[in-house]
């Protein structure tokens, strides 16, 4: 499984790998780190079903069955020396929802650093992507820093999918 994403970085889109270790699951907390600055920033997170690449646009959504809301963690600090890893990738660092359907009408009213279809082209032009996948989108939302104690929770269509206590 690979967790492959879209996020900005002085406001141009990059595209980020996290490790299998990256995910955050079954509403579990999410530590801080001692001595890191680390921010949230909220995302949707889609599930692919399918084998592709080079994938048109019209074509994307035949390749996830399922989406989400999450939270991509990042620590600031590592983002500073350029430490792509360190800054992205550590442990725990996407928090993921509980998944629905494909059907993206409550996905609507939130802004996306790109729509779910040119995400999708724009990570298969440069690697495969295979069933059980995530990729996920992060909004065009301000990173928030985060506070300890407090609840990061997201809904889709009334429902809540997100729920995240930070210790």
């Amino acid at each position: 499984m690979k967790i492959i994403g879209i996020t900005s970085y002085h406001n141009e889109p990059k595209i980020v790998l996290k490790s299998d270790s990256s995910l955050l699951v079954n509403r579990k907390p999410f530590f801080t780190p001692d001595g890191m600055r680390i921010t949230a920033q909220r995302c949707v997170v889609l599930r692919i079903c399918r084998l592709g690449k080079d994938i048109e646009p019209r074509f994307a959504q035949r390749y996830y069955d399922a989406v989400t809301m999450g939270v991509n963690f990042v620590c600031q600090d590592a983002l500073l020396t350029h430490d792509w890893a360190t800054a992205y990738a550590f442990d725990y660092s996407l928090a993921v929802g509980t998944w629905m359907g494909e059907d993206q009408t409550g996905l609507t009213d939130i802004s996306l650093l790109m729509s779910p279809a040119e995400a999708i082209r724009r990570i298969s032009q440069v690697m495969t992507l295979r069933q059980g996948d995530f990729v996920f989108i992060d909004t065009t939302d301000p990173c928030k820093d985060l506070q300890r104690d407090e609840i990061l929770s997201d809904t889709i269509n009334n429902e809540c999918v997100l729920y995240c206590k930070i210790k």
